[in-house]
């Protein structure tokens, strides 16, 4: 279930015959929909915490989110364009989120070749990118606004280094820039402004809520609904999540699916021989040096 662009409106709960009601209205269409289900997998990047609060599960009371985006210069000028065909990473600024690395990325946008740089973080309360102001204070609840003062506490030096970024000038930021490109003019560069990310607050025994910069998947204690919540849910990490979901929700079909599973993903569960085998192979296979 996801509350996309395309979902307006979403709200779920566990009916007596134990199946989840998921109502919604299209965006495009405008018309209502109704769907009954047994599992619901809630994968709705910034929005996943409030539908999971809504299904009322206990796994996530306490748990919050803290919104910010990310904006890059750009230029598709092609003579600045086609000198560079390498992504540059500098170090981090000092207080600075990893995500925050500043870096020279080549990309190819709407068929066209572009330089981006940065990101230079910005702040919006909502959730998604094309999302509602009121989106962060409809996730808030007497559990985690408790929670949520404490991480900024544990975390002065990101809320300065967040504040100094919106603080901070276009020409200031072009500094930046010139640092790894010298000879970069303004006149060729404009803003373009990235998603959101949500980053994820838990609560903790010790320090009442700590900030995570990763993905948490959440699950129902009777398996039949599941988000995922926190930021960067990509490539790198969606096959080790989805596994971990069969794994908790659909433990009695493991063994009915453990060829089918192995055969899309040979190396999981395998020995640290296999996983090198298989390393070896990919190398050879993209003419790596060992």
């Amino acid at each position: 279930m996801s509350r996309r662009d395309d979902v307006l409106r979403t709200t779920h709960q566990e009916a007596p015959d134990g199946l989840w009601t998921v109502r919604g209205r299209d965006r495009n269409t405008k018309q209502r929909f109704t769907v009954r289900a047994r599992f619901v997998f809630v994968g709705a990047g910034g929005y996943a915490l409030e539908l999971l609060q809504k299904a009322r599960i206990p796994e996530v009371q306490g748990y919050a989110v803290f919104p910010f985006g990310a904006q890059f210069p750009r230029t598709d000028n092609p003579e600045i364009v086609d000198q560079h065909d390498a992504k540059v990473y500098s170090q981090a600024a000092l207080g600075a989120p990893p995500m925050s690395v500043p870096h020279l990325d080549k990309r190819l946008v709407d068929g066209r070749e572009s330089l981006l740089f940065g990101p230079y973080a910005t702040f919006s309360t909502r959730l998604l990118k094309h999302g509602r102001l009121v989106d962060l204070f409809t996730t808030l609840r007497l559990r985690n606004v408790g929670v949520l003062l404490a991480v900024g506490v544990q975390n002065l030096a990101l809320v300065g280094y967040l504040i100094g970024q919106l603080l901070s000038t276009r020409r200031r930021k072009f500094a930046q820039l010139q640092r790894f490109y010298p000879a970069a003019d303004p006149a060729d560069w404009y803003p373009v402004q990235a998603g959101q990310r949500a980053q994820l607050v838990k609560p903790d025994p010790h320090k009442i809520g700590v900030l995570t910069f990763g993905t948490e998947l959440v699950t129902g204690a009777d398996g039949t609904i599941a988000g995922l919540l926190g930021a960067s849910p990509g490539a790198s990490t969606a096959p080790a999540i989805m596994i971990d979901l069969l794994n908790r929700c659909f433990p009695e079909q493991q063994l009915q699916w453990e060829s089918a599973v192995h055969k899309m993903m040979p190396t999981v569960d395998s020995d640290q021989h296999s996983v090198d085998a298989y390393l070896a192979r990919t190398g050879e296979t993209l003419r790596l040096a060992p």
